[in-house]
This record gives structure tokens, sequence and C-alpha cells, in this order.
């Protein structure tokens, strides 16, 4: 046992390895359980009358190049890997994470990326799941948010499927409704102090020795006492100009496609 001393400042504890060409170096290790479970390594900040202490790892600074990384990796298992959870303790309100790249200073230009990716697998990939938190009362659930950055033009944001043998989709659902009505699905575009943001939905196109491009299907909900409605309608001007168009036209060929209106059968 290591034990500073006390006073009205508690004694700091310090292992800190020797300055030299390469500076020392610190290791703390956990023993081996030659027989069953080797020690745990814990870090614990000092509980406090008015604040906890903090725990803070920080790598090292370099003045002339890149900084030191911190790295945070788990034991391998011969079946399955050690996990890593970063949680937030359990309170009145709940602890957040937060998360966050460092910012540019002095003559610096980009900002940290931050990237999120799913290992690789020989039966499939690790899947990224982003779920908000329940609650046990009668309010909402909580909410999850993706913003793209501000900017003189703000920045794009993209769900793509993977480039594969075949492509990887991207499904956008609304929540199932258990007891009364599903969640909705929105698309709305930016308000826009000139021209409002417009919203295009594009099939893909065939590349190389394709033939037939993708089609484009909208269609009601199929429902007990009626079926979902589809409703196409121009925006409305507050001015005197004339309202918005709804144009439906065919794609070009060397024979133009058909526009069919067909009542049901």
């Amino acid at each position: 046992t290591l034990t500073s001393g006390a006073g009205t400042t508690g004694g700091l504890l310090k292992m800190e390895g020797a300055a030299s060409a390469n500076g020392g170096g610190v290791t703390l290790l956990g023993g081996e359980g030659t027989t069953t479970a080797g020690g745990a390594l814990s870090f614990t900040a000092g509980l406090g009358a008015t604040a906890a202490g903090h725990v803070a790892i920080t790598s090292g600074e370099n003045s002339g190049g890149t900084g030191g990384a911190v790295t945070l990796t788990s034991g391998v298992g011969s079946t399955v890997g050690g996990g890593i959870a970063l949680t937030g303790a359990d309170s009145a309100v709940g602890g957040g994470i937060t998360l966050e790249t460092g910012a540019t200073g002095g003559s610096g230009t980009l900002a940290g990326d931050f990237t999120v990716t799913g290992g690789v697998g020989q039966t499939g990939g690790g899947d990224i799941g982003l779920t908000a938190g329940a609650t046990t009362a009668t309010n909402a659930g909580g909410a999850v948010t993706l913003t793209s950055g501000a900017g003189t033009t703000g920045g794009l944001l993209k769900m793509e499927g993977a480039a594969s043998a075949n492509g990887g989709g991207v499904t956008l659902l609304g929540g199932e409704g258990t007891t009364t009505a599903g969640g909705a699905l929105s698309f709305t575009a930016g308000l826009g102090a000139t021209v409002g943001g417009g919203i295009t939905l594009t099939t893909g196109a065939t590349g190389g020795s394709g033939t037939a491009a993708g089609d484009f299907s909208v269609v009601g909900g199929v429902g007990q006492t009626g079926g979902g409605d589809i409703g196409l309608t121009a925006g409305a001007t507050t001015a005197t100009n004339a309202g918005g168009a709804v144009t439906l036209t065919s794609g070009a060929g060397t024979s133009g496609g058909i526009v069919s209106l067909v009542g049901a059968a």
C-alpha cells in the first residue's frame, strides 16, 4: 500500500518515469491468475464532501509534431474478446458521456475526425447501434439526433449503403405503435433566406453492362377500414404569384415512356 500523507490538502502520490533521451515509462499491471482470474486494475477518484475527484488520462504533448495517442484495448479471448464500456453514473440526473475530437489551434486548419467502425468478421461484420434511452414513465423516450457541422456552407449529412456485389441498402423506418399510432416519417428541406432547400429522390442508374435502372414506387399502407392515401400537393404562395405546379413526366428514350393513371381492379 502506498498512501500519501494527510493534511488540509492531502499529499500527492506520484509515479513518474525518469527524464531521458527516451523518457522512462510507467507500467501498472494486474497480477497473473495462474489457476483462475487475473488481477483487476482499477482507477477510482476520491469521494468528496462538495465535489468528487476527477480521473484524467492525458497523453503526452509534442512541441514539434504529433501528440501522443490514448488507446483503450480490451483483452483477447479464446472465444469472445473483452468488451469496452463507457457508462455514465446513475443519479437524479444521469451522468452524460461526451466524445469530442480536437479543435484546431494557432494556425491549424482541420479539426479532428470522428470515426466509429464495426469490426471485420468471417460470417458477418460487426454492427453499430445508436439507441436513445427509454423512459419508465409516460413521457417520450430519448431522441437520436444526427447534425452536420455549421459553416459558410453547412456540412453534408450522408447515409450510404456499402458498395458490394449487391449494394447495401438504406432503410428509414418509423417506430411501431403497439397500442395506438405508428411513428411518422417526415422529409423536410431546410428553410432558406432566399430559396428554400429542395428534396430529390432518385433511383439508381445502371453502370457497365447493366440494362434497367431502378424503379421508383410510392405505395400507401394496407388498412382494415381503408388503405393509406397518397397525395401530391404543390406549394402555395403567400403573394399574388402562381402556386407551384405538379408535373408527371415519363422518361425519354427511343420510344418515350408512358404516363398511366389506372384505377385499381
